[in-house]
């Protein structure tokens, strides 16, 4: 996609004040859906618009959108997205290192200003509905043999799960960090029911470094 297709959020994107949606459902059921159309609090939703309005983004160079269950919406968007070299560095650039030695730590500043504008663009270009839950950065996603994202893919390691026939994804190294990164933030949500220290902060993968 060429810089001229995309569209630029302004600074009121971003915002100091409580963010407007959910970024961390209280309740999933965390299987993943893999339809297109996807129904959230009785909307219908297509993951292309939610894709498309996404990519639309300054920051983003590509995204990938699947949906996993919702004890209380049904079904949820979450995303992953590629960023631009630019908006990666301005995130590493807010980055604190970890005072534990753990690989987790707080959300950067940049990342969040990041989510919290690529949020508000598909509320305004799609509906709030749509606005993924979860906005996860990655260096690259699994794509086929028409570069096409994986969105079956995504949606299973996101949830835990094993991503079974992978046969058609072409670039299967990005596999491995996909699952550490769902692994450190917890995605799944193993941790939530026994201790909540090690799930409270932000991944670092040296990939992402």
């Amino acid at each position: 996609m060429s810089t001229t297709d995309r569209t630029t959020t302004g600074p009121d994107r971003a915002t100091t004040e409580e963010p407007r949606f959910r970024t961390d459902p209280a309740e999933e059921d965390l299987e993943a859906v893999h339809d297109d159309e996807i129904t959230v609090n009785g909307q219908e939703i297509h993951l292309n618009d939610i894709r498309d309005a996404m990519n639309s983004h300054e920051s983003v160079l590509e995204s990938g959108v699947c949906s996993i269950g919702d004890a209380e919406a049904g079904t949820i968007p979450v995303a992953f997205v590629v960023l631009t070299p630019e908006a990666r560095e301005e995130v590493n650039a807010t980055r604190l290192p970890p005072d534990d030695g753990s690989q987790t730590r707080s959300i950067p500043p940049g990342e969040r200003k990041m989510v919290d504008s690529v949020q508000a663009l598909v509320a305004q270009k799609v509906s709030e509905e749509a606005v993924p839950r979860k906005i996860i950065p990655v260096l690259d996603m699994p794509k086929d043999k028409e570069h096409q994202v994986i969105s079956r893919v995504l949606g299973r390691l996101y949830a835990g799960e094993d991503p079974e026939d992978v046969s058609d994804v072409q670039n299967q190294k990005c596999l491995a960090s996909i699952k550490k990164i769902c692994e450190e933030m917890d995605t799944a949500g193993r941790r939530r029911t026994g201790s909540t220290s090690a799930s409270k902060g932000w991944p670092v993968t040296r990939g992402q470094q």
